[in-house]
């Protein structure tokens, strides 16, 4: 099996080696930095196939860090993964926007993790050509977001419209409609479905396109 390299970055230490430990246990080779400017050091004198990174670290968010490394023409093509306990779509939207290609919740069980890494290493060849599907999941994430209102907004059904058109909605649509109840937000709604998050907003904007969402308004 070929080296997977990986740079661990989070300002926590504890939390840092038993991510070290549990990561290179796993198969990897695991260099670490606590801190982001650290990081950029380190994945100069030795660039990573990925980053896995905090979104908050002691001197700078994960964010601006992997905006350090999306404008470095060294560092840019290098794969970056956030690992962060908010489970938050403006969060996954915002990471996409800078060219993130995973966005991780934790905690998180050490093979699950392992297989969500390997599954990004694995377009890593990709990213750097540039030339296929996985290269543009971020971009199509922030322009479904962009057709939608602020992911704040609380949606219900137009039921009236949904009456109508009925046969159009393929059966396993029903269990999201049920989730546009006038309290939920648009944001809840994506957490909650049945779908991985962008099957779910790619529904939702259709949905919105249509005419079947009624905006109730911003919680």
């Amino acid at each position: 099996m070929a080296t997977r390299h990986l740079l661990l970055v989070d300002g926590d230490p504890h939390r840092l080696r038993d991510m070290n430990d549990s990561l290179s246990k796993a198969g990897f080779v695991v260099t670490i930095a606590s801190a982001a400017h650290e990081a950029i050091d380190r994945a100069r004198a030795l660039p990573p196939q990925l980053v896995l990174s905090e979104t908050e670290l002691p001197d700078m968010s994960g964010f601006d860090l992997c905006a350090q490394f999306k404008a470095d023409a060294q560092l840019r093509k290098i794969a970056f993964v956030f690992l962060t306990v908010q489970k938050s779509i403006d969060l996954k939207v915002r990471a996409f926007a800078l060219g993130a290609i995973d966005v991780i919740v934790s905690p998180i069980a050490i093979d699950d993790l392992s297989a969500r890494i390997e599954q990004s290493l694995s377009e890593v060849p990709a990213l750097q050509s540039g030339s296929t599907e996985e290269t543009r999941r971020p971009e199509a994430w922030v322009r479904l977001c962009e057709q939608l209102p602020p992911l704040e907004t609380v949606c219900s059904i137009d039921y009236e419209l949904l009456a109508e058109r009925l046969g159009e909605i393929p059966d396993e649509v029903n269990g999201l409609l049920r989730l546009f109840d006038g309290v939920r937000s648009l944001a809840s709604v994506v957490d909650e479905a049945d779908f991985d998050d962008l099957t779910a907003l790619e529904i939702i904007s259709k949905l919105h396109v249509e005419g079947f969402l009624v905006g109730e308004g911003i919680v």
